[in-house]
C-alpha cells in the first residue's frame, strides 16, 4: 500500500511557497477509501507557532494544495513553512496508517450455493 505526493517548495519574491501533489495510489488503498471513504487530512488548523484557516481535502481528489507564507506578513514564514511541510507529512501519514489502512473488509465476497 503506497500514496506518492510529491511536496514543491519555491521562493517567489519574498514568498514561500509550499505544494502538495498527488502522484500515486496503490489499488489497495484506493479498494479501502471505496469501501470506507477518502483518507482525509486539513492542510489548515493549526502547527507549531501558527494556525492557518482550516482545509480538509481528500487525498484522492483534493489535491493539489498550495500555501504561501509571506515573508512581508511574517517574518518567521520560512520556519513556519518547513514546519508546515514537517507537520503535513505527520498528518498524511497518521491518516492512512492510523485511519484508512485500520480498516478491512471481513464482509465482502462473492460465491454461490446450491441448494
Amino acid at each position: 500500500m503506497t500514496v506518492t505526493i510529491k511536496i514543491d517548495k519555491s521562493v517567489v519574491g519574498n514568498t514561500f511557497r509550499v505544494q502538495h501533489t498527488l502522484v500515486e495510489i496503490s489499488q489497495a488503498d484506493l479498494d479501502l477509501m471505496d469501501a470506507f471513504g477518502d483518507a482525509k487530512v486539513d492542510f489548515g488548523g493549526s502547527f507549531t507557532g501558527f494556525d492557518l484557516p482550516a482545509n480538509l481535502r481528500s487525498l484522492r481528489t483534493g489535491l493539489p494544495v498550495l500555501n504561501i507564507f509571506d515573508k512581508n506578513a511574517e517574518p518567521s514564514a520560512e520556519t513556519y513553512a518547513n514546519t508546515y511541510v514537517s507537520e503535513i507529512t505527520t498528518r498524511i501519514i497518521a491518516s492512512l496508517d492510523a485511519g484508512l489502512r485500520l480498516n478491512s473488509d471481513g464482509f465482502s465476497s462473492s460465491g454461490e450455493t446450491e441448494y
